[in-house]
């Protein structure tokens, strides 16, 4: 499979605060990851997820997305929802952070 499309992860660098919460420190790491995107923007889908009407992003890509990262696809922000391994690529369901 030709992987055309790429998103960019970004990564929040957190240090502990000391009372059980997190700030953040520093610059945020940024990586690109090429895969094969499919933008749903069907209503029935996009409320699938919540009464806001995100889009919904499916991802296949060679490697595993980290779930405490965010995604950057056509200049909007996603976060993963569902992940699924298969053997050689992973299927990646992300929703619209609003």
């Amino acid at each position: 499979m030709v992987m055309r499309d790429k998103i960019i992860q970004v990564i929040k660098n957190k240090v502990s605060d000391g009372e059980g919460g997190f700030i953040s420190n520093g610059p945020d790491s940024q990586v690109e990851i090429e895969c094969k995107a499919s933008l749903n923007v069907s209503p029935e889908v996009m409320n699938a997820y919540g009464q806001g009407g995100e889009q919904v992003l499916h991802i296949i890509s060679r490697g595993p997305l980290l779930e405490e990262a965010f995604y950057l696809f056509n200049g909007k922000k996603y976060n993963v929802r569902v992940q699924t391994d298969n053997c050689r690529l992973f299927y990646s369901t992300l929703v619209e952070i609003k």
